[in-house]
């Protein structure tokens, strides 16, 4: 009986140290002064633009438009701009990379900007459309006061659908709010 309850204690307390230990992993993802997490950057250091590239998918059924015309450029990614949890402001540490984009498209007036909201799987999927879409807007608000004209900016909200990670864990969540770019090629 006393060796039952020793065996008892002894999992209780393990149990409470592994759970500890994962809320002081997960809470040591640094954050700047917005509570915007502060990720390792997967885009170089500024730069120029036409340096990053990646795929962009496409819908072969529509040759690649948009619905409105505008065609992504293939080959080509732009930062990916990150956001705090449940928060749709742009963060001191993400700002940098929208001020490089907007430098870019007032260089390169050819081109738009296709500007997707997206977030992690907490919440509705209702409201997660809702919050995709706040953050697109705020990317595109900044943008405007940067001086890129809005007729060259589109957003749309993915909310959860379009997981950059699928993992269970807070950097996973972290990485999935977040704002897309797209460069385009505008009608």
């Amino acid at each position: 009986m006393k060796f039952d309850k020793i065996l008892i204690v002894s999992l209780l307390t393990g149990i409470l140290f592994a759970g500890a230990g994962c809320n002081i992993f997960d809470s040591q993802i640094p954050v700047d002064q917005t509570g915007a997490p502060i990720l390792q950057s997967e885009t170089p250091p500024p730069g120029e633009i036409s340096s990053w590239t990646k795929e962009i998918e496409t819908d072969p059924m529509s040759s690649g438009l948009t619905k409105d015309g505008w065609q992504p450029i293939e080959n080509v990614t732009l930062p990916t701009v990150y956001f705090a949890y449940d928060r749709s402001v742009i963060g001191a540490s993400e700002r940098h990379k929208l001020n490089q984009v907007a430098k870019y498209l007032k260089e390169n007036t050819t081109f738009g900007l296709i500007i997707e909201g997206h977030c992690d799987e907490k919440g509705s999927a209702e409201y997660n459309r809702s919050l995709g879409e706040r953050r697109a807007i705020a990317a595109q608000d900044y943008l405007k006061k940067a001086g890129v004209s809005e007729k060259r900016l589109k957003t749309m909200s993915y909310g959860e659908d379009r997981l950059a990670h699928k993992a269970d864990t807070e950097v996973a969540h972290a990485k999935n709010r977040r704002v897309e770019l797209i460069l385009a090629k505008t009608h």
